[in-house]
């Protein structure tokens, strides 16, 4: 997408943005499915001409399914615009375009169809299937440049508007000060994960973690200080939960979360002292802390799911949440284990039963 800021990028080339847009739209991928070899040859002539450099010719439906889902329904091959015979042998253009809009990654690709029949029936059963337009034949080559054009250029702004708004999402579910998951996204990623783990019970821990003395870091050293310390104990975190369900996010003021899918109750101790040892590595100066370290250090609560259908996702909030109380208690710069008696951020405790 060509933001007004974006403009000097263009410039040094020598380009204006509806240039550039033209430029890449001719770059765009288009699909010909037609029966026809001599179909084939005017419209590459056509498109050869208008400067079009990816476009790909097959002669039936069959074919196309192979070109665009690589002969795997799961691995689908990139395509802007398909232009289609209505009338082929063996699986027909209309059949073909119910079959391809049947996808989901294809409902947003426009379908052209291509026949000497244009009688009402034939093009309303097109555009039932999905078909966006059509083209009469015998094909003019002003007509279908001009279409080809048009449509290509929606395609284009339908593909910068989702990445838009995939953006836009991803700023909606990030904290500003840290850049890792904010609550909202919490709630949503907890939620799902709890959903999951109800369906199939799979172990499902969280972890709540707590900054040790952070009023004291700021009056001592200022919230500017303050906020460089959350974003490097975010940032190890982030590195600490490294598989794709896993997730780091700020809880709230200096308070984060660890969402840690199919972990046991051994995954999540070892996840625990990670964290414990990573931020003390960090030596942030915290000359008014009293948890016996000189150094910033956190506290964490440590709880596992279990097959409580009364619990639900709130109840595993709680149980963190009075874990690291308890860690708190104990005198900080350590973690807890819900459920646990007794817990001193001593992973060896856990040796015997975690191997």
């Amino acid at each position: 997408m060509v933001f007004a800021g974006d403009q000097g990028s263009l410039d040094h080339i020598g380009l204006s943005p509806m240039l550039w847009q033209e430029q890449n739209a001719r770059r765009m991928q288009i699909l010909v499915v037609d029966d026809s070899v001599h179909i084939h040859h005017q419209l590459r002539t056509y498109f050869s001409a208008a400067g079009y450099e990816n476009v790909s010719y097959v002669l039936s439906a069959a074919e196309a399914f192979e070109q665009i889902f690589y002969n795997d329904k799961r691995v689908a091959n990139s395509v802007d615009l398909i232009l289609m015979d209505i009338d082929m042998d063996g699986i027909s253009g209309i059949e073909a375009v119910k079959r391809i809009k049947a996808d989901p990654r294809f409902l947003d690709v426009p379908v052209v169809m291509i026949s000497a029949d244009t009688s009402t029936d034939s093009l309303q059963q097109a555009f039932d299937a999905g078909a966006v337009d059509y083209i009469t034949k015998p094909l003019r080559k002003i007509e279908i440049l001009v279409r080809v054009k048009s449509f290509l250029r929606v395609r284009q702004l339908t593909i910068e508007l989702r990445k838009a708004n995939d953006e836009l999402q991803q700023l909606v579910n990030l904290d500003g000060l840290t850049h890792i998951a904010n609550r909202r996204y919490f709630d949503i990623a907890l939620h799902r994960e709890w959903r999951h783990f109800r369906r199939s019970a799979p172990p499902l821990s969280l972890l709540m973690i707590d900054i040790d003395y952070f009023k004291r870091f700021n009056d001592r050293y200022g919230h500017l200080a303050g906020d460089r310390c959350l974003r490097k104990i975010a940032k190890v975190l982030s590195d600490v939960v490294k598989r794709p369900r896993d997730l780091a996010a700020r809880y709230g003021g200096e308070e984060f979360a660890l969402i840690l899918p199919e972990t046991d109750r051994c995954g999540a101790v070892a996840i625990a002292k990670r964290v414990l040892d990573a931020v003390s590595a960090l030596r942030i100066e915290h000359a008014t802390s009293t948890t016996g370290s000189q150094y910033v250090s956190v506290s964490v609560g440590v709880a596992v799911a279990t097959d409580d259908p009364h619990k639900g996702s709130k109840g595993l909030i709680d149980e963190s949440d009075q874990a690291l109380y308890l860690a708190k208690q104990a005198g900080r710069n350590r973690f807890w284990v819900a459920g646990d008696l007794e817990s001193n951020g001593d992973s060896s405790q856990y040796e015997e039963t975690c191997g």
